[in-house]
């Protein structure tokens, strides 16, 4: 699910929310690629199960986000947006949120 979210927001503008041990990162921009390797594309991913190890995450801004496969916990829809929750180093959770560009105020979690 979380690879085709990244699928339906590709090359649209958003705000984007990172929150990393308690920390908020909120900017707003296009992704612009969704880096990993070519055999697994989502039909791939949905028809057997497979996932890559990781994927990153490259917005217009220059913004990289490197995203271990086996940490995200869960992909949830909020009202328009969308909230990947993954663990992180230490086994803190960390939340990156996507939501559509129209939303001018900061997205609450």
């Amino acid at each position: 699910m979380f690879l085709e979210e990244l699928d339906a927001r590709y090359d649209r503008d958003a705000v984007v929310q990172f929150e990393c041990k308690g920390a908020f990162l909120t900017f707003k921009s296009r992704l612009v690629d969704v880096e990993r390797p070519v055999a697994f594309s989502t039909d791939t991913v949905s028809r057997f199960g497979v996932v890559p190890h990781h994927v990153t995450l490259t917005f217009a801004n220059g913004v990289r986000v490197n995203v271990y496969m086996k940490h995200v916990e869960e992909v949830s829809r909020r009202g328009t947006g969308v909230v990947i929750s993954f663990r992180g180093e230490g086994g803190g959770k960390n939340v990156l949120s996507f939501y559509p560009a129209e939303q001018r105020k900061r997205p609450t979690g």
